[in-house]
């Protein structure tokens, strides 16, 4: 009698002794989202140069931004710059604000770029792509227009040009001549009138860049007047509430930011608020992300109670439009991909969350959690950045599928033994991740290069025929793809769910499968078990791996 694993399609399983087809207890570093099903491994990971100084502290925010380069933001208050091809700079210290606890990209109706980042209460901005020495931050001034009109005529001007004064100020323009066409005079800050200008009903520029349009070139009553009030906006905006997260987010054509139990923003004119919505008192806002015309917010609690919340928004109403309970501690990152997906708690918690159903349907393996901005779409896939789950078990984790045929799971793509990480981002073609270890930090990428190794652990195998001695597993036997030279697989075993894992030998009492071309490998085990667990190692060389089509452990 045998057992015949011949599916590896079904990523992480639920349970220890059963699962979907093709399903493991256990896997690491394995590239199951191939076009043929089978085991091998995925990409390795090295780290990126870091900037001369190194890197302050962990990189929270990662922002692919306009200008083709990327920036990351650290908890240290530090801005560092990655060019196209990988080189981290410093460009900016933040550090006497302190954390940075937001970032991104947002623009303005005028065309221009700037990055925004929050420290504790302050929220800054810098245009793109300003000043490479980045002493342009927090310099730039926005000008806002308000036209009232007095009088008894035609209410018919608009303002408009563009303004290329340095400060606020009043401009009146009045209606002195009545004929055909009508006659007007401005003047600014109560000054001195202009001579008089016959209106065109075409764009007339005053001065300071702004024009006056005219619908009508007649029709207007003698002292109509109009003023044009001119305000002025800097930066950095210094009312944000002290909060553990700031995050951003761009979603309904407005630049979103978590402020506490608020929303704040920036519009598209540069208008901003730090009032934007308020939220049930005790919410503590996390979490953004765009969902069609809303922007869902995730929260904790600031009781610490073991319940989260997601709030529905349309970012025009005064209220929040919709309300779900999630029953866990939090709601630490959002993102939608075929499935709208939360992370909550500690615990792993991976949450379907569409405002309708708020259900629990996958937890990372031993807890964990990731950060807000430890989330990506990649191809479809949600990918997560997970600390917290002890070693062995953290790093990026994806859910999904790649094709309607394909089942949809939970998958451990590449493994790194970290104490937390801060930023998940794929730029381009590089998929990299911000990372701590003690007090060390830095960025990880996907080594195009070179494999790692992989590791696999079977769902307990339980023979579903009754013996009357305690079955006897002889041996195991793998077929594989031709194997490439250097590469190499282990077998290791365990018996009744106690102890640690045996390593198996060959016939030639080898202890790894190491045979250049060939396509079998047979171990023996010889072993008595009512439960039987393999793990496989697949051990790589550069960008080589073995692959394995079936495994099949005889019984007797």
């Amino acid at each position: 009698m045998k057992f015949l694993i011949k599916s590896f399609k079904g990523g992480l399983s639920d349970y220890e002794n059963k699962g979907t087809e093709g399903s493991f207890k256990f896997g690491k570093n394995l590239n199951i989202r191939k076009k043929i099903d089978s085991l091998s491994c995925n990409q390795a990971l090295k780290d990126e140069t870091p900037p001369t100084a190194g890197f302050h502290g962990l990189i929270l925010f990662i922002v692919n931004a306009s200008d083709g380069n990327s920036y990351g933001f650290d908890d240290a208050g530090y801005i560092y710059k990655r060019t196209s091809n990988g080189i981290w700079t410093q460009v900016y210290n933040d550090s006497a604000n302190g954390a940075i606890k937001g970032a991104e990209e947002w623009f303005d109706k005028n065309g221009k770029a700037y990055l925004y980042w929050a420290t504790d209460t302050r929220e800054n901005r810098k245009e793109l792509p300003g000043l490479s020495n980045w002493t342009d931050v927090n310099t730039s001034t926005d000008f806002f227009f308000v036209t009232t009109f007095s009088g008894i005529g035609v209410d018919d001007l608009t303002q408009g040009g563009t303004y290329v004064g340095t400060a606020a100020h009043v401009y009146d323009i009045q209606i002195t001549t009545i004929g055909t066409p009508d006659k007007f005079k401005w003047r600014k800050d109560s000054g001195a009138w202009s001579a008089e200008i016959l209106i065109t009903g075409g764009a007339q520029i005053i001065t300071d860049g702004l024009t006056v349009t005219f619908i009508s070139t007649a029709g207007h009553a003698l002292n109509d007047i109009w003023t044009i009030t001119v305000s002025a906006s800097t930066w950095p905006k210094t009312n944000l509430t002290s909060a553990d997260w700031h995050t951003h987010k761009v979603a309904v054509g407005v630049l979103n930011i978590a402020n506490k139990d608020k929303l704040a923003f920036v519009g598209y004119d540069n208008s901003y608020t730090n009032e934007s919505l308020t939220l049930i008192p005790g919410n503590l806002v996390k979490a953004l992300v765009e969902r069609g015309n809303l922007v869902i917010v995730g929260t904790g609690r600031i009781d610490n109670s073991e319940t989260g919340s997601l709030f529905a928004w349309n970012t025009i109403s005064d209220n929040w439009d919709s309300k779900k309970l999630i029953p866990a501690k939090g709601v630490n990152a959002l993102i939608d991909t075929e499935f709208p997906l939360a992370q909550v708690g500690i615990n792993g918690g991976l949450f379907l969350s569409d405002m309708q159903n708020v259900m629990p349907i996958k937890s990372f393996p031993n807890g964990g959690q990731v950060n807000p901005d430890g989330v990506e779409n990649d191809q479809g896939l949600a990918l997560f950045g997970v600390f917290g789950n002890g070693a062995g078990y953290t790093g990026i984790y994806s859910f999904g599928r790649k094709g309607k045929n394909n089942p949809v799971v939970l998958n451990l793509e590449y493994q790194f033994d970290c104490d937390q990480i801060g930023s998940v981002k794929k730029i381009g073609s590089d998929l990299i991740f911000s990372y701590k270890v003690g007090a060390t930090y830095g960025i990880k990428i996907v080594d195009t290069a070179n494999k790692a190794q992989a590791v696999y652990d079977s769902i307990d195998l339980v023979p579903n025929t009754t013996f009357q001695q305690i079955p006897n597993f002889s041996s195991l036997v793998l077929t594989t793809k031709a194997l490439p030279a250097g590469c190499k697989i282990e077998v290791w075993y365990k018996l009744n769910k106690q102890g640690s894992f045996i390593q198996a030998r060959m016939q030639d009492e080898a202890l790894q499968f190491v045979t250049a071309n060939a396509t079998e490998a047979v171990f023996l085990l010889g072993e008595n078990a009512n439960i039987f667990e393999i793990e496989i190692i697949l051990i790589p060389n550069g960008n080589n791996t073995p692959e394995i089509y079936t495994i099949e452990p005889y019984l007797q």
